[in-house]
């Protein structure tokens, strides 16, 4: 999306690459992301807060909760400090991770494996929970398509359950996209997969962003 972007009203990111040992912390302790992961949203930052330096508006940088976001958010920061534009950063709880997403259990699912929590155990076989080869967000984001067929344990199930569901996710993005009016200055708004996919799909992306990537508004 590297087009045109001076004239974006702004963009949608998704966090860099992450060694995913932060939940929800303080924007101080945030500090989340690998080597890899800074470089890449520093190429990015970069690319975009260099496209709006001639313009010298502000930028409002709106962040998930989580240590990745956030590291991320500062990262966007910094970056336009570098290059003499004001910034801030504003922590939107609505921008936040699919609620009870497990990562392992998604993972044991769809790539087979095991999966244990709290004292009980389950090993897949991944030619009956995920045939289709699905990656763990399209598995997702179909809401977990394993046959009838398949007897999962009950503590999986409830454990399924447990996560927002991805029209869920996809309401209360939008519901924050709607409030992000025509202001004076530019916008950063840096969240996870799950989100960052509701938006590329809205405007006719054939792929999600990668880590650290973004797309324009």
């Amino acid at each position: 999306m590297a087009r045109n972007l001076e004239y974006l009203n702004g963009v949608v990111a998704r966090h860099g690459d992450s060694g995913y040992k932060q939940g929800i912390v303080s924007l101080e302790k945030a500090d989340d992301l690998t080597e890899m992961g800074v470089l890449g949203v520093g190429i990015n930052a970069r690319q975009v807060v260099g496209a709006w330096e001639k313009m010298r508006l502000p930028i409002k940088i709106s962040a998930s909760p989580y240590g990745r976001t956030l590291h991320s958010a500062k990262l966007w920061k910094q970056v336009a400090k570098d290059y003499g534009l004001s910034a801030t950063i504003e922590v939107v709880p609505l921008l936040g991770e699919v609620g009870g997403l497990d990562f392992k259990l998604i993972d044991a699912l769809t790539r087979g494996g095991s999966y244990s929590h709290e004292g009980e155990n389950v090993v897949f076989n991944v030619r009956e929970t995920n045939p289709l080869a699905m990656d763990y967000m399209t598995f997702y984001r179909n809401h977990f398509p394993i046959s009838k067929d398949v007897i999962l344990p009950e503590f999986v199930r409830n454990r399924l359950a447990l996560m927002e569901k991805p029209e869920d996710v996809a309401k209360r993005f939008r519901g924050f996209m709607a409030l992000v009016g025509s202001e004076t200055g530019k916008r950063v708004i840096v969240t996870h997969q799950a989100l960052t996919d509701v938006f590329t799909n809205s405007i006719g992306l054939e792929s999600g962003l990668m880590p650290g990537c973004y797309a324009g508004f």
